[in-house]
């Protein structure tokens, strides 16, 4: 039985990751995952600048979808626009401990069984940077060495 996974992305950069790396691996199981760049206004994408776009696309996909789909986030909790009940998350200092509270208000205020949320709890783009392998195929070797060079300092 084919499983499919919607992952709700901030940018083109969530979403190569997606296409490049989860995608090709969850294929082996059989699970299919298609990433989706939030809606930000009629014909534009990109960017989680607030709660009403990324809610709608949500409930779109999961009215849309079988009970067979999963749709999950993932977006980045640095300038993180303001979720739902924020009295419950807001004045958690540990930024761990708040992304938790925060994916439970997403939980909560999603309802649906079929809707995991995830909040990226470091910016993803610096994780880029924990490796030079991910840029190789992008860039001229000009550009890679400096790069490589960022990153070893």
């Amino acid at each position: 039985m084919k499983k499919r996974l919607y992952i709700v992305v901030e940018g083109q950069s969530e979403e190569e990751f997606v296409n490049s790396l989860l995608a090709p691996y969850f294929l082996s199981y059989d699970i299919y995952i298609f990433p989706m760049i939030i809606h930000t206004s009629k014909g534009h994408k990109g960017g989680f600048v607030n709660y009403h776009h990324l809610k709608n696309d949500i409930n779109k996909l999961l009215s849309s979808q079988g009970k067979d789909a999963v749709v999950t986030t993932f977006f980045d909790f640095f300038r993180c626009p303001e979720l739902p009940y924020k009295e419950k998350w807001s004045d958690i200092p540990d930024h761990t401990k708040r992304v938790t509270e925060m994916e439970a208000a997403l939980n909560k205020d999603i309802q649906d069984f079929r809707f995991i949320p995830y909040i990226q709890l470091h910016e993803f783009e610096a994780l880029l940077f924990s490796s030079g392998d991910g840029f190789k195929k992008y860039f001229d070797e000009k550009t890679n060495k400096t790069l490589q060079d960022i990153i070893d300092l």
